[in-house]
């Protein structure tokens, strides 16, 4: 009943097909903005698309005639929209956040060594032979 189906201010995580039911979608905005063109004689009903707050929100886009009805079930991803300040302890706490952080060259070695330790001495502990006199 729906033929094309488009969300303006937000990212769907796969193309629009009207089999199937299910999308996710990742939004900064209040709201959906639902661009679709309908078969005629349907009409479409719209629930929880009023407010959305961040997190997960589900938005229901019902959509019907005098035979049919579909629903597609859209799981919305509301972020938080990050503004750029010109505050200097935002901005270096965001600076730091945003870099990279390198491992050192030797963590992995070190970290291979301590594993091969734990397991000698586990080993020793557990099979060590009893002295018999």
């Amino acid at each position: 009943m729906i033929t094309n189906l488009q969300i303006l201010n937000g990212e769907i995580s796969l193309p629009f097909d009207s089999l199937n039911t299910i999308y996710t979608v990742r939004t900064e905005q209040d709201f959906l903005d639902f661009k679709y063109d309908l078969a005629p004689n349907a009409e479409v009903s719209i629930f929880g698309n009023d407010y959305l707050t961040n997190g997960e929100n589900i938005v229901v886009l019902t959509v019907f005639n005098d035979v049919d009805t579909i629903s597609y079930y859209f799981y919305v991803y509301k972020m938080e929209e990050i503004v750029a300040s010109t505050d200097d302890s935002r901005g270096s706490l965001l600076n730091f956040i945003s870099t990279k952080k390198e491992v050192p060259a030797y963590l992995g070695p070190t970290i291979g060594d301590i594993c091969f330790l734990s397991i000698l001495f586990l080993f020793v502990i557990l099979f060590k032979k009893d002295k018999k006199y």
